[in-house]
């Protein structure tokens, strides 16, 4: 069958997930192209950016938020977009598509020529996840090749766009974004089972934690390095204005430093300081006419305000106790940025070096070994025959498990049994939700809270019955004693595959957004520090998370939240 005539059987997207595949730059990049082009597209182009602006964003000071200016809202329609709006990033590529008329035509042709067809809507509602990470980037170089006047990332964007088409979701790890860590992590997978790299991947995955540690004390030198330099420059060169407004920057340095956590903050606020200084020097001495002090004298009194309120942002960054922030580098390195690009330390690049030399050495002994596996892999094949013997019975084994988990909910829960076979089939997350709180409402507290979406789309809600079952019996049973090591993520991954466990959020993430983290229920506030969910992408037809907290009082957990990943700092 061909692709063309497959379409109804592939698995379809919506088309704002393309931005999954843009670094932070690009996207901001997109967002003002499509805003700045607003008022020269086509009508029904620029009503639907309208529309979709003037529903889901607010901005301050402006009842229509389509009105607001476009440096006003770029940071809002990043939020959106990094929060899954579908409809807001479908209006904002469609009006991103239409800016780029002058070279859209050449990725068609391009697309032509490599016989693949164009889309049959030029303003695609979803994407067909059609392509391997491999086939897109190899489109992408070419294309790129051809026309060198086009930028890499946003070549690859009018790929998809205008072919309809997205990646397919295999190869990916949650939280991993990186497309070149992802296409290192495909080649391996695509390796046989006797290639030779194997028996070096332990050593190679320690090579690169060293070099990434290196790569992140780096960063983390040159971070703090940029806050101690620009507070001397400024106790330097501003001393005269500094000492005029009582601000002592003496410890300033010092406190940042017992608070590596907030090294990125602090280098914006000096930064934001080195501005105002700047433009306040030269209103500060007194003119020398009337009318001139007169509007001096009003810019000199702004500038002091702001140059006061940036001081006291700085008093507050501060003012958190050591103890309540990530004060140390293992603790800064775990919620660090992407690493920056550069050469590993002198001393680090030396061992590195050494290892390699030893690994060279060693090829040649791995080859002989290689082959006397080969022949041992002959030998072993009545083993292999036998080991599809046991798959086929742990398969089994899992089915009655699962016969096993449903038979124990209906032991637990008598005449409520009837029920707990409806849950296992209900049509919606809401209907599992109704059915969880009927069946399991001695071990089950919902308390949502305002960040949790309603409606929730996940496909598969009978999934999600299944882990309530499993917070509700398994979880439940075992959370009073865990014992020195629960290992709360097997357990759940053996009663529903396909499912993991994620216990506590760091405090830093929690504290800075609490509205995602906190529920209410009975007067009564709870931490969410636990989850569970399914699947890895911004795509709510297939990724699902639910935070709880277990109250020990009540003997129950408490469900606080159900949606899409958490927000944190990187999000």
């Amino acid at each position: 069958m061909a692709l063309e005539e497959m379409n109804g059987y592939l698995e379809t997207i919506p088309v704002g997930a393309v931005f999954e595949m843009l670094s932070k730059p690009v996207v901001e990049k997109v967002v003002r192209t499509a805003l700045a082009y607003r008022s020269k597209a086509p009508q029904s182009v620029q009503q639907a950016l309208d529309t979709a602006i003037r529903r889901d964003v607010t901005i301050k000071g402006f009842r229509d938020a389509s009105k607001a200016p476009p440096k006003r809202l770029v940071a809002a329609l990043q939020d959106e977009i990094d929060h899954c709006n579908s409809p807001l990033a479908a209006a904002i590529l469609h009006t991103w598509a239409e800016a780029q008329a002058d070279w859209r035509p050449l990725v068609a042709d391009f697309l032509k020529d490599a016989g693949i067809a164009v889309g049959p809507d030029e303003k695609p509602g979803e994407l067909q996840r059609t392509w391997s990470l491999d086939e897109w980037l190899d489109l992408r170089d070419r294309l790129v090749e051809k026309h060198d006047h086009l930028e890499s990332e946003e070549a690859g964007l009018m790929l998809f766009l205008v072919s309809g088409r997205l990646l397919r979701g295999e190869g990916t790890l949650d939280e991993l974004e990186s497309p070149r860590l992802l296409r290192w992590l495909e080649e391996l997978e695509k390796l046989p089972n006797d290639a030779p790299e194997w028996p070096e991947v332990a050593l190679f995955a320690d090579l690169v934690v060293a070099t990434a540690r290196s790569k992140i004390e780096e960063m983390i030198d040159g971070r703090v390095n940029a806050v101690r330099q620009g507070i001397n420059d400024l106790k330097g060169k501003y001393d005269e204005e500094l000492r005029y407004l009582g601000i002592d920057m003496d410890s300033w340095f010092e406190a940042a430093e017992a608070r590596l956590s907030t090294i990125p903050q602090a280098e914006v606020i000096v930064s934001a300081l080195k501005e105002q200084l700047r433009a306040y020097r030269p209103i500060r001495p007194q003119a020398a006419q009337r009318e001139e002090e007169k509007r001096r004298s009003e810019a000199r009194d702004r500038h002091e305000r702001e140059i006061l309120k940036v001081v006291a942002e700085w008093n507050e960054l501060m003012s958190r106790p050591v103890d309540e922030v990530a004060d140390t580098r293992e603790e800064y390195v775990k919620d660090a940025p992407p690493l920056p690009e550069g050469a590993v330390a002198q001393e680090e690049f030396d061992a590195l070096s050494t290892q390699f030399d030893k690994l060279k050495d060693e090829h040649e002994q791995l080859k002989t070994e290689n082959a006397r596996l080969d022949a041992a892999n002959q030998r072993l094949q009545p083993l292999q025959e036998q080991m599809q013997v046991l798959k086929k019975e742990l398969k089994s084994s899992k089915q009655n498990e699962q016969h096993w988990r449903r038979a124990f909910v209906d032991r637990r829960h008598g005449g409520a049994s009837a029920t707990a076979s409806e849950g296992a089939n209900c049509a919606s997350v809401n209907e599992a939700i109704e059915q969880a709180q009927n069946v399991f409402a001695d071990e089950l507290l919902f308390a949502l809270n305002g960040k949790s979406t309603k409606n929730y789309p996940f496909q598969k809600p009978a999934e999600v019955f299944e882990a309530f079952a499993w917070l509700a019996t398994e979880y439940h049973r075992l959370r009073p004693n865990p014992g020195p090591s629960p290992d709360f993520d097997r357990l759940l991954k053996e009663a529903c595959p396909g499912w993991s466990y994620k216990p506590n959020q760091t405090e830093t993430t929690m504290g800075m957004y609490p509205d995602w983290y906190k529920t209410s229920a009975g007067g009564k506030t709870y931490d969410l520090p636990n989850h569970i969910g399914k699947g890895n992408s911004h795509d709510p037809k297939n990724t699902i998370r639910i935070a709880f907290a277990w109250d020990g009082d009540r003997e129950q957990v408490v469900v606080g939240y159900i949606g899409l990943h958490q927000r944190n700092r990187h999000s």
